[in-house]
C-alpha cells in the first residue's frame, strides 16, 4: 500500500515556498555599521551651506560618534553661553526602497544634567551630495527650513527621539514656530541633521535607524500570493486526501 500525490499535496510544498517568499519582504537583514566617527575622520563641519557629506546609510544601524564643545569666555552668565556656538552639520541619503525608522543616541553619549542638545533635520529637494541647512541658528527667524527639530536632554538617552523631532515641540520650551513637522518613517531621500550646543560640551553616539520598504509591485505579488493561498485551501477542503493504489 502506498499513497498517491494528489493535489493537495502537491499545494502543500508550493505553500510552504509561497509563504516562505511573501515573508521575506518583510524581513530585513540587520546592520550595525559606524557612519562616522570625529575622532578618525576629523571635526564635522560647522557651516550649515556645507554639512558633512556621511555617505548613504546601510540597511540596519549606522552609528555617528562626535561631540559639540563651545570654546571662548562665558557671554551669558544665566545660560552659560559661551561665546563661540560649536555646532555640527551632516548630510546622509536613505537609499530607494528603505526608510528612516530612528535615530536613538547610545548610552555612550553624555549631556550633563540640565543640559540640552539642539537637534534638527532639514530635507534636499533632491538627492545630492550636500544638503544646507538654511535656518538661523538663533531661531530669530523661526525654524522655517526644518523639517523637524528638538532638543536631546540625558533624559532621552536610549530612546528613538525620531517621534521628537517629528513633533518639532520640545517640552517645556517656548514655541519657535516654522518647521513643517512629520509623522512615522522618513522616506528615501537625502537629510541633513544639525547639532548644537552652546554651554556645556556635549559627546554624543546616536545610530540613524532603517529598515526595507517593500517596492509596491512587492507588496502586489505579496497580497496576491496570499490570495491564492486562501483560495486554493477553499477549494481543497472536500478533496480526498490519499489514494490507495
Amino acid at each position: 500500500m502506498r499513497f498517491a500525490e494528489t493535489g493537495k499535496t502537491r499545494f502543500g510544498v508550493f505553500g510552504r515556498h509561497l509563504v516562505m517568499a511573501s515573508a521575506a519582504l518583510l524581513v530585513a537583514p540587520a546592520a550595525q555599521a559606524q557612519l562616522y566617527n570625529e575622532a578618525v575622520g576629523g571635526d564635522l563641519s560647522n557651516n550649515p551651506q556645507a554639512p558633512t557629506a556621511v555617505g548613504t546609510l546601510a540597511l540596519g544601524s549606522n552609528v555617528i560618534l562626535g561631540a559639540t564643545i563651545p570654546t571662548g569666555p562665558i557671554v551669558d552668565p544665566a545660560t552659560g553661553t559661551h561665546a563661540n556656538v560649536d555646532a555640527d552639520y551632516l548630510t546622509f541619503t536613505v537609499a530607494a526602497g528603505q526608510a528612516l525608522t530612528g535615530l536613538t543616541f547610545d548610552f555612550g553619549t553624555v549631556i550633563q544634567p540640565g543640559d540640552r542638545l539642539l537637534l534638527g533635520i532639514a530635507r534636499c529637494a533632491t538627492v545630492v551630495a550636500q544638503c544646507a541647512v538654511n535656518v538661523d541658528p538663533t531661531f530669530s527667524q523661526g525654524a522655517t527650513g526644518l523639517l523637524g527639530w528638538t532638543l536631546v536632554s540625558s533624559s532621552m538617552i536610549g530612546q528613538n527621539v525620531l517621534p521628537d523631532l517629528g513633533a518639532s515641540a520640545p517640552a517645556n520650551f517656548p514655541s519657535i514656530p516654522g518647521a513643517t513637522g512629520f509623522t512615522g518613517p522618513l522616506a528615501a531621500g537625502t537629510y541633513s541633521l544639525w547639532l548644537q550646543d552652546s554651554d556645556q560640551p556635549v559627546s554624543y553616539r546616536f545610530s540613524l535607524q532603517t529598515a526595507s520598504v517593500p517596492e509596491p509591485a512587492s507588496w502586489t505579488m505579496m497580497i496576491a500570493g496570499f490570495g491564492l493561498l486562501g483560495g486554493v485551501l477553499r477549494k481543497s477542503r472536500d478533496r480526498k486526501v490519499f489514494a490507495i493504489a
